[in-house]
Order: C-alpha cells, then structure tokens, then sequence
C-alpha cells in the first residue's frame, strides 16, 4: 500500500518585532496603540499545549485589524500568563521536604528569552513598513530593546503561526 505524505510549509507572510520591557502587557498595549494611531483590544489568550506541560500555556494577545488599509496588527506576550507545574530532575534521594514540582513560565519562542512582547504585522508592504513602526516604538520611555526578527532563522517560528 503506498505511503502518501502531506508536505506543508507555510508561508510566513508578516513582519515581527521583539519588544523587552519590564512593564504589564496593558500597559505596552496603551503606548503601541498611541504611537501608531490604532487600536489594538485584549483578544482571546493562545493556548499552546505541549508534551511537558499537563495544562495548557497561555499567552496573552492583542489584536487590530485596519479594513481600510489591510493590515493586521497583533501584540503577543512572549511570556506564558499562566505558570505551569513542571517536574524537576532529582540530582540528590527525596527528602520529606523536598518539593519536587516547580512553577514554570514558558516562553513562545524560546530562542528569544529576552524579549517580552512580540509585535506582527502583516500587510502588503510589511517590510517597508516595519521599519517606520520600529522606529515609532523606540520612542517608548520604558522599553529596553525593539528590534526586527526574522522569521524565517526561528526554530519554533510554528508558535507563530495564528
């Protein structure tokens, strides 16, 4: 019986910037919205479910989309919302006291453990236009970093995908 496979990439046809700041995700939402004249709103959390976890991760997210122009705007946490019980290695034989479950949050896309936020676009023109948005978001008082990443040289850019 022949073997059939479904061979499936994805086109990841948006911009992403990666936003560190030590601020809550409202507030990161209130100055985006400000600077750029949109008005992204607090959407369903993602749920990212893996092997190592039991309950589901969740990410908070805010989106916006401008009909007029065809964009969609969408700030995502980087940092699970929900801290998740994972188990950790016994180096040393179990102690009465010992708790052998730890608190854990997870990240989105692992390989940027700096960043906070992740902020898409995706439009016709988002490579010209990133870099204007960039710009803009620097001006941000309490943000530590903005920077472009490209999509394609993520390892877990699957989470991306919304």
């Amino acid at each position: 019986m022949p073997k059939y496979v479904l061979d499936s990439e994805y086109d990841y046809d948006f911009s992403l910037l990666a936003i560190s700041a030590h601020v809550p995700d409202y507030k990161v939402c209130i100055e985006v919205n400000r600077l750029l004249n949109i008005e992204l709103v607090r959407d369903v959390a993602i749920e990212l479910s893996t092997k190592n976890t039991s309950t589901p991760l969740l990410f908070s997210c805010f989106s916006y989309q401008d009909e007029e122009e065809q964009n969609e705007f969408m700030l995502l946490s980087n940092k699970s919302s929900n801290t998740v019980a994972a188990s950790k290695k016994m180096t040393s034989p179990p102690s009465l006291f010992d708790d052998k479950r730890e608190d854990i949050k997870f990240l989105l896309v692992p390989e940027l453990a700096q960043t906070d936020f992740l902020f898409i676009l995706k439009a016709d023109n988002h490579e010209q236009a990133i870099y204007n948005i960039q710009n803009k978001l620097k001006t941000i008082t309490f943000a530590l970093s903005i920077q472009t990443i490209d999509i394609e040289t993520l390892a877990s850019k699957k989470n991306l995908i919304i």
